[in-house]
């Protein structure tokens, strides 16, 4: 196992999740739903590949934490979506997100002391499995944006906002590690940073969606749209702030 192993497996989940995207955008060429499992077997390979070359949890980097969020949410997608995986909207959105992670030079940070501590290793893997369930739930509400046929709205609907709710509160578990972490190396001289504004206004923007009041959210289009604003937002803060 490499680091130019994990390149090769990152451009490959690229190459193909594009072809995937546009499968699904057309709605009409169909892949075997099997093919789906080529991305999730690609994600696990670049998850815990770069844990075996870093010899640390996959925390920080891009080529790390990218194949990590895309394992969850394909295994998610798998789950709740097999018969129509194919088609679903997931692909054009973790093409999206893998082609965000080009923004950052492919490489593995060196091991760090404290890297190895249980409570730092569960606040990056937590952040990361937060984004990962904000993901998911993104998927859920551009079926319903865009109309496709994977079951009813109302229960679409209900699944986005549960795992919405469910990425907040690990995301808060996450900060609670984070605090720790930050209270035994730094003490109270760490009072404030753009880290700590980022992971609260991603806080409150998972908020948006589920506790919008009825009047805002009285059509789909409204419903879907204040879900997919601040979840696409909180993606995008996430992969781009590091």
């Amino acid at each position: 196992m490499t680091i130019t192993s994990l390149i090769y497996s990152y451009y490959a989940m690229l190459c193909l999740t594009a072809c995937f995207a546009v499968t699904s955008l057309i709605k009409k060429w169909s892949l075997p739903n099997w093919t789906g499992f080529i991305p999730l077997l690609l994600s696990a390979f670049g998850f815990i590949g770069s844990w075996i070359v870093a010899q640390h949890a996959p925390v920080y980097d891009k080529l790390a934490v990218v194949p990590n969020i895309l394992f969850i949410v394909i295994l998610l997608e798998t789950v709740f979506n097999y018969k129509q995986l194919s088609k679903s909207p997931v692909w054009l959105i973790i093409f999206i997100i893998t082609l965000i992670g080009l923004n950052e030079t492919p490489e593995l940070s060196e091991d760090y002391y404290m890297y190895d501590k249980l409570y730092v290793m569960l606040f990056f893997q937590l952040r990361i499995t937060a984004i990962a369930l904000f993901t998911f739930a993104l998927v859920g509400n551009v079926k319903i944006m865009f109309a496709y046929n994977f079951g009813s709205s109302t229960s679409l609907l209900h699944i986005a906002r549960n795992f919405t709710l469910l990425g907040a509160s690990i995301f808060l578990t996450a900060e609670w590690f984070g605090s720790y972490w930050c209270l035994l190396w730094w003490g109270d001289a760490w009072h404030w940073s753009t880290g700590f504004f980022l992971a609260s206004s991603m806080f409150l923007l998972s908020m948006i969606s589920s506790h919008l009041p009825a009047k805002h959210h009285n059509t789909e289009l409204k419903r879907t749209l204040f879900a997919i604003i601040p979840l696409g937002s909180i993606i995008i803060f996430y992969l781009f702030s590091h």
